[in-house]
């Protein structure tokens, strides 16, 4: 529920094993830090900072949420939308809440 990692053969190869360009990458909260990062097999990035908390919830094409994290090969070949959902605090401190449903092309 706090990792996310996309694959895409993005050189045609017929593989996802390439690292340029970037076939495999991650994203991954860290609570204790609170910290989002971005890792793609070279190098790891925090893309956000001061974050409560972090969310990935996975959906198949009827909608239903895949519940059972981490999810099966089956479940995720079945993916078909993730909703990510960002809590944490402005640079005035007040609470923010972010939520984004993203559809991905998964064959």
């Amino acid at each position: 529920t706090t990792a996310l990692q996309c694959r895409a053969d993005l050189n045609g190869d017929g593989d996802v094993t390439d690292v340029g360009p970037d076939e495999t990458v991650t994203y991954a909260y860290n609570a204790g830090t609170g910290e989002l990062v971005r890792a793609d097999g070279f190098a790891a990035m925090t893309i956000l900072r001061g974050l409560n908390d972090v969310r990935f919830t996975y959906y198949d094409q009827a909608g239903a949420v895949l519940a059972a994290v981490p999810l099966s090969a089956l479940d995720r070949a079945a993916v078909r939308f993730v909703e990510v959902t960002l809590d944490g605090l402005s640079d005035r401190g007040e609470p923010v809440n972010y939520t984004a449903r993203i559809a991905l092309r998964n064959s």
